[in-house]
């Protein structure tokens, strides 16, 4: 779970081994006898990395099951820039089943390098696509 909070909160996969730290020190604390299955847990950036990477082929996998039941459906597109003023562009998906079932799901998250004309948006949303 700790994994979902760093990419939540936007810090880099390496603080892990922070959260990790720290929550053994709770777990001193508040169970020392469970410290064992704490200490089991890897946040390693690369392990953070890869269960980032897992949950967002799963999401992927599900929107594209679904997508073909969606009598319509609409794209949202959100650009700003992060802390890095590194321009990010997010592409959100709705739609809606023949059972009035709402969808609303992130569907992508990119980068843009450089320019971020309307050309540029427009190769990233197809990439979605």
């Amino acid at each position: 779970m700790c994994h979902r909070l760093l990419h939540n909160v936007g810090n880099r996969f390496c603080d892990g081994e922070y959260v990790k730290k720290c929550s053994l020190k709770v777990v001193d604390y508040i169970c020392p006898d469970k410290r064992n299955l704490f200490e089991a847990v890897s946040l390693s950036a690369s392990t953070v990395t890869r269960r980032i990477e897992e949950m967002s082929d799963n999401l992927r996998s599900q929107l594209l099951n679904v997508k073909d039941k969606f009598e319509c459906f609409s794209i949202a597109l959100d650009e700003s820039c992060d802390v890095s003023d590194t321009s990010q562009l997010l592409v959100f998906i709705h739609g809606i089943d023949k059972d009035f079932h709402i969808i609303e799901e992130l569907a992508a998250i990119h980068s843009l390098k450089g320019t971020t004309t309307g050309h540029d948006v427009f190769e990233k949303l197809h990439e979605t696509l």
